[in-house]
């Protein structure tokens, strides 16, 4: 006759299927969370690739309709760059241009008579021309002096002076936001910053979010960065910290060839080889402290040559 289990048995038998299904739940968190890094590592990549276009359409289009009165009077450059409070750099670009929206793309060249209604010579994406639909705009003179700061044409609008102009329309935020004195402009900044929106992957002290700024309007752009930097090819010089120029309108557009964007991205598992720093192989050779063993971390540099800030 067999026997039944006794308390000790059962107890014995508990005890292992404990620990038997405590090892597999290891084991499935453990995966879970590498799945996790491993799913999050590729979003962070294609958010970073849309991001870094966002940001090279709007560096390349610094200047855009600037016209020189706005640095000559109202001592704005189209791009400078600060040292930020917390990590990095603070950019901020000037122009009517904004990648975000599609109505500040297009221009105009505008034959001007005093009292008179423009003539439109030639013109792309400028609703003004196309079927005399309101447009904000700033317009230059072909040596980039203001002719009108700040103009609404529509129906009915005269010139107030005489020549041919380029205009650059400006949306009805750009034409308001005070960021420029003589003219319309849109103000871009890119920084960092402390959020809680960041995911539960970056929400560790160690990273920040990295926001773009239109006319004072905030809007996330890249979670788990940690560092964010602003470097120039200057004249013969070769790679210089922008922080440490104090350059002139001209001396801007006769010397910045290029500008490189730096970003010390999180991505990825936990590793424990890496010393700490991370350097550029480039010209610039730019040193990125990162804490020791954490997490796999890679620096995303984006070079844009500013079109609109040739010697003029």
């Amino acid at each position: 006759m067999r026997k039944a289990f006794t308390i000790v048995e059962f107890m014995v038998a508990m005890s292992i299927m404990v620990i038997a299904i405590t090892a597999i739940y290891s084991a499935y968190t453990a995966i879970y969370k590498g799945y996790r890094r491993e799913v999050l590592s590729p979003a962070t990549q294609v958010e970073s690739i849309i991001a870094l276009e966002t940001i090279r359409q709007d560096v390349e289009h610094a200047g855009y309709g600037f016209g020189r009165e706005e640095y000559t009077v109202g001592h704005h450059l189209p791009i400078e760059v600060e040292n930020s409070t917390l990590a990095g750099h603070h950019l901020f670009i000037r122009s009517t241009y904004n990648t975000s929206n599609s109505a500040t793309h297009g221009w105009a060249i505008l034959n001007c008579t005093s009292g008179k209604s423009p003539t439109c010579l030639a013109w792309e994406n400028f609703p003004f021309c196309e079927d005399n639909s309101t447009t904000h705009a700033v317009l230059l003179h072909i040596n980039g002096t203001i002719f009108g700061g700040n103009e609404t044409l529509e129906s009915g609008y005269n010139c107030n002076g005489t020549a041919v102009v380029i205009a650059y329309p400006c949306s009805a935020s750009c034409a308001n936001n005070g960021n420029c004195t003589q003219q319309s402009c849109n103000t871009i900044e890119y920084y960092l910053y402390n959020s809680t929106a960041q995911s539960d992957y970056c929400s560790d002290g160690e990273t920040y979010m990295l926001a773009r700024k239109v006319n004072g309007t905030s809007q996330p752009l890249i979670d788990c960065v940690r560092d964010f930097r602003v470097m120039y090819e200057w004249g013969n010089d070769g790679c210089k910290d922008p922080t440490a120029l104090s350059p002139t309108l001209d001396e801007l557009k006769n010397n910045l060839k290029e500008i490189y964007i730096y970003i010390l991205l999180k991505e990825g598992k936990a590793v424990s080889w890496l010393n700490g720093t991370l350097t550029t192989n480039d010209n610039c050779s730019l040193e990125f402290p990162i804490p020791e063993g954490r997490y796999r971390w890679r620096i995303v540099k984006l070079a844009v040559e500013p079109m609109n800030l040739k010697g003029q």
